[in-house]
């Protein structure tokens, strides 16, 4: 990637009974979320920026960055909760994700006769509904709110969450950012 390139990355994940979320492949091997995570770290260090989206279980789990944020007094703060566990903290990578660990994703119907009835992921149709009504910029904090306003609704409660490398929220593709 060049300085100054954006990338959106889409992904789906399983989880096998040892509770261990990965990505199949069209080969049949399995990609598991560090690896993922390292190839994007790598390729967006010359400057680009992935923006990864993830409905999926676990989500967090899958997608491991060194810094997760939440939203306090309006703004974005920030825990090295993963750090632990991130394989790299370089690069620009921005996750937003459906769930936290341990948490299943949620479908939905949304019994909508408009364009696009039936079942879909929660989040998903959170972040559509959020984003068809928004201006070119996107704050990250009330995406945030939005998200998991729709998600609390849901007998499960999944907690979406943003998560990204210290270059990443740096990068701020997405639009207005808290300071």
């Amino acid at each position: 990637m060049k300085p100054g390139d954006l990338c959106y990355v889409y992904c789906h994940a399983y989880q096998d009974t040892t509770r261990t979320a990965y990505m199949p492949l069209p080969s049949g091997k399995r990609l598991d979320g560090k690896d993922l995570m390292s190839w994007l770290t790598t390729a967006s260090s010359d400057g680009g920026t992935f923006v990864v989206i993830a409905d999926v279980g676990m989500a967090a789990s899958f997608i491991r960055l060194p810094f997760v944020y939440n939203v306090s007094g309006g703004s974005l703060s920030w825990s090295r909760g993963c750090a632990n566990q991130a394989q790299d903290e370089n690069g620009r990578v921005i996750a937003i994700l459906a769930t936290d660990h341990g948490q299943p994703a949620v479908t939905i119907d949304n019994g909508s006769k408009e364009l696009y009835p039936g079942y879909h992921g929660l989040f998903t149709w959170a972040l559509f509904s959020y984003l068809r009504n928004q201006p070119v910029e996107v704050d990250l904090v009330n995406l945030l709110l939005h998200l998991r306003k729709h998600s609390g609704w849901h007998l499960a409660q999944p907690l979406p969450q943003v998560s990204a490398t210290i270059e990443g929220l740096r990068q701020a593709p997405l639009g207005l950012w808290a300071a």
